[in-house]
């Protein structure tokens, strides 16, 4: 979800990779990995920071499983 806000943003205002990088303030390959969904090269935080720098309103939610569906977790 946090790439995705991200590549949104990137879109939405037409910024190249260079543009973005720069923008944002991190190297080209960053911006790349965020492109190309590479969740397991950028950190939570990382992503956290870079979408503060957009201006936007960051909002968090978590909802907890039901009974049923912890239990079918439990089991598996």
């Amino acid at each position: 979800y946090l790439m995705a806000e991200i590549r949104k943003f990137i879109k939405t205002n037409e910024l190249t990779q260079m543009r973005a990088a720069k923008f944002f303030g991190v190297p080209q390959p960053k911006i790349s990995y965020i492109n190309n969904g590479k969740i397991e090269k950028i950190s939570s935080d990382y992503l956290i920071g870079l979408l503060a720098k957009t201006g936007g309103d960051f909002r968090y939610s978590f909802r907890q499983p039901t009974k049923k569906q912890a239990a079918e977790r439990l089991s598996a």
